[in-house]
């Protein structure tokens, strides 16, 4: 780096290096709140949809896939014929429709 002594440096030719100092600090605020924007706007185009595929399509799937495991679990457990009736004691018609049966 090239040393200057400043009593050599003119009056006009400090204005000109603040002047153009000036400008670059503002393009680099610029470019810093640009790359602020597009990455919010990443952080929220990849969120969004990943949050609407996980809540609609994946999670729904998944749980009927744990509810059929699950079930599977159970009646190799408790036996075919038990589990049966644990399952149907469970999800009878009349609490379905929210009718209590006595």
């Amino acid at each position: 780096m090239l040393k200057i002594d400043r009593a050599q440096i003119t009056i006009n030719e400090r204005a000109q290096f603040y002047k153009a100092e000036r400008w670059r600090n503002r393009i680099m605020n610029y470019l810093l709140l640009m790359k602020r924007a597009m990455l919010q706007v990443l952080r929220y185009g990849v969120y969004v949809p990943y949050l609407v595929f996980y809540s609609f399509v994946l999670g729904p799937v998944v749980g009927g896939i744990l509810m059929v495991g699950g079930v599977a679990v159970l009646s190799l457990i408790l036996g075919p014929k038990t589990s049966w009736l644990a399952l149907k004691k469970a999800y009878r018609e009349e609490e379905v429709r929210g009718l209590r049966a006595h």
